[in-house]
C-alpha cells in the first residue's frame, strides 16, 4: 500500500478541520502517505471501495455513521473508526468490529491515538496479502505462502505449513498486488514464492517441500534471472 486512502465524514466543519491538522501530525516521520477526502454527508461517497480507512461521525443527518457503516462493510475491507460526542456510544461501535472510538470531548488526542496504532498495523501489513472470500478476510505473511495456482477463476493459495484456500480470482489480478521481485510467475497458473524454490531444472521448479511447479518455455529466461537476482542480492 503505498498511499492510504482516507475519507473523513462529519457535518461538523471545525471538527472536520481538525480531524485534518491530526492527520498530517499522525502521519509526519513515517514512510507512509495519505490521500484524505472531507465530507459532510456520507451520501457524498460514490466509490466505497475506493478508501483504506474511514473516521466517521455518528450523528449525522440522513444515514448515520453506524448504518453507513455496515453499508461500507458489506463491500469493503476498509477499516472504520467512529468519531462521536455521544460516548455511551461504544459499546455498539465495536459491536460492527470498529477499529477505535474516538470521543469528541478528548478529539484531538484520542484521534491521533488512533491513527498512530493504525499506521503500526498498516506497517505491519506491509508484507502481506490481503485474502478475501465471501465475509472471510485476512492477511496472510508472504513468508507463509508458498506459492498461488489457478484453475481457470479459481485462485488456490497453498501455504508452508501444507495448508490452502481458495477463492475467485485470476491470476493476473493477483500478480499485481504482489511484489515481483518475491513472487516470480512460472507459468500462466502458477506464481512461486522465491524464497522457497529449492532448485530450477529448465522445465521445471522444485520447492522446499520437494512439490515440481511446471515453467512455461516462455518465462524459463525471466525466471531464472528474477531467481538469480533474488539470491545474489541477498
Amino acid at each position: 500500500m503505498n498511499r492510504i486512502q482516507i475519507a473523513v465524514v462529519d457535518d461538523n466543519e471545525k471538527d472536520l478541520d481538525m480531524i485534518e491538522t491530526c492527520l498530517t501530525d499522525a502521519f509526519t516521520n513515517t514512510s507512509l502517505h495519505f490521500s484524505p477526502a472531507f465530507y459532510n454527508d456520507p451520501e457524498g461517497i460514490r466509490d466505497l471501495l475506493k478508501y483504506d480507512l474511514y473516521i466517521l461521525d455518528i450523528d449525522m443527518p440522513g444515514i448515520n455513521g453506524f448504518d453507513f457503516a455496515r453499508k461500507i462493510q458489506k463491500v469493503s475491507p476498509a477499516t472504520v473508526m467512529f468519531c462521536s460526542s455521544h460516548e455511551d456510544l461504544v459499546f455498539e461501535s465495536f459491536n460492527l468490529n470498529a477499529f477505535h472510538f474516538i470521543c469528541k470531548s478528548q478529539l484531538e488526542s484520542d484521534l491521533f491515538q488512533a491513527l498512530k496504532k493504525y499506521i503500526t498495523v498498516i506497517s505491519d501489513r506491509k508484507n502481506t496479502y490481503l485474502y478475501q472470500n465471501g465475509s472471510e478476510m485476512k492477511y496472510i505473511p508472504y513468508a507463509d505462502i508458498l506459492y498461488f495456482e489457478t484453475s481457470r477463476n479459481d485462485l488456490f493459495i497453498y501455504n508452508v505449513d501444507g495448508s490452502y484456500l481458495q477463492q475467485r480470482k485470476t491470476m493476473k489480478a493477483v500478480a499485481q498486488e504482489l511484489p515481483e521481485d518475491i513472487f516470480i510467475k512460472a507459468s500462466s497458473s502458477y506464481l512461486v514464492n522465491v524464497t522457497y524454490i529449492k532448485e530450477l531444472n529448465g522445465s521445471y521448479i522444485t520447492m522446499c517441500n520437494a512439490q515440481k511447479i511446471p515453467v512455461s518455455h516462455s518465462n524459463t529466461r525471466t525466471l531464472k534471472e528474477k531467481y538469480l537476482k533474488y539470491y545474489t542480492a541477498r
